[in-house]
């Protein structure tokens, strides 16, 4: 008997280790054909940078610079609808930066580091702004989060005009169902591209659908990198309390139908800073300059660079004000956290 239960044993042993064997191998084969896709799907140059990927630079000799800076996932390129808006309505100098980790390899984007993304912004922002008398900086999304958590940190210089597009601090997705979601899929495989798990990417609700197409076109990652997103969640934790306290003049600009960013919560955060203006569009999901908008959006930006704060620059446009800057109260709402982890706890390294 005591052998026969050992032989069962046994089995069942094997059979476990063959069934962990199946699992991780499966993930490994899945992980190096998502990298292979990516790729062999893009112009990779020598440097390692993707070429759709690559900065933006426009140098007229201007004595004003309008910086634009990309979110999550994306490059330059997004950002391209504004800046040629700009580089055609203007003689202002014009720089889009390529955020660090991204415009990459996968495996690149996967080792996303958040602090490191913005203090490398930072440092770049500060050598690029050199010898202008006038600086404009628009910002997308994680783009528009690190810009308010520099402005918060006293970073940005005051005299520069701050323009946030949908600053991704109030992220929905940022639950605890999600996370878990997102780390128990990490056991398996370090990227997602399985659209019954909902990993999609573009996400198809996250613009209007005129804009798909375009957004299709300057997708730099179709697949999501769960890695890369449980350290954006946690980074959105970790500056809400202090991006809820910034004291100097700063406009946002959002669709109310946003997919990925919470309007409600921008609204909350943006109508407790005593000089935060927020211009509606009803329409236009998260990538606005892009869709049945995108034109309105750029006179907006175009008007708010000369005029930040303007309580007018919707006017004959399909925007509202929804926050007046000289009708924002206190004391300080909390920005809505989604999580329950401390915003103060130390964000983890994943492999």
């Amino acid at each position: 008997m005591p052998h026969r239960r050992w032989r069962r044993a046994r089995r069942l042993l094997i059979l476990l280790l063959v069934l962990v064997a199946v699992f991780w191998g499966t993930g490994w084969i899945y992980e190096r054909n998502a990298e292979r896709i990516h790729a062999h799907i893009n112009d990779v140059q020598p440097d390692g940078v993707l070429y759709k990927a690559r900065e933006r630079v426009l140098e007229r000799g201007s004595k004003r610079i309008v910086v634009l800076v990309h979110g999550f996932g994306a490059s330059p390129m997004t950002m391209l609808p504004i800046f040629d808006a700009f580089a055609e309505r203007t003689d202002a100098d014009l720089w889009a930066p390529l955020l660090d980790y991204h415009g990459r390899s996968l495996q690149r984007f996967a080792a996303f580091d958040a602090e490191a993304i913005r203090d490398d912004l930072a440092a770049r922002l500060t050598q690029r702004i050199q010898g202008y008398d006038e600086v404009v900086v628009i910002a997308h999304s994680f783009g528009g989060a690190m810009l308010a958590d520099l402005v918060a940190d006293g970073a940005i210089p005051d005299t520069a005009t701050v323009l946030l597009l949908a600053p991704a601090v109030d992220i929905r997705a940022n639950t605890e169902t999600t996370t878990l979601q997102l780390q128990a899929f990490r056991l398996w495989s370090a990227y997602c591209d399985i659209v019954a798990f909902g990993c999609t990417v573009p996400n198809p609700k996250g613009v209007d659908a005129q804009a798909r197409a375009d957004i299709y076109a300057q997708t730099i990652f179709f697949f999501i990198v769960p890695d890369a997103v449980l350290q954006l969640f946690d980074y959105a934790d970790a500056i809400a309390p202090a991006v809820a306290g910034i004291d100097r003049p700063i406009d946002i600009v959002m669709a109310r139908d946003d997919a990925e960013v919470s309007y409600a919560g921008t609204e909350t955060l943006c109508a407790g800073l005593s000089t935060c203006r927020l211009y509606a569009f009803e329409t236009g999901g998260h990538a606005l300059m892009y869709g049945a908008n995108s034109a309105a959006l750029n006179t907006l930006f175009l008007r708010l660079a000369d005029d930040p704060g303007s309580p007018t620059a919707c006017d004959g446009l399909a925007c509202a004000v929804a926050v007046p800057a000289d009708t924002a109260a206190g004391p300080i709402p909390s920005v809505p956290r989604r999580h329950a982890r401390a915003a103060h706890q130390e964000t983890p390294r994943w492999p």
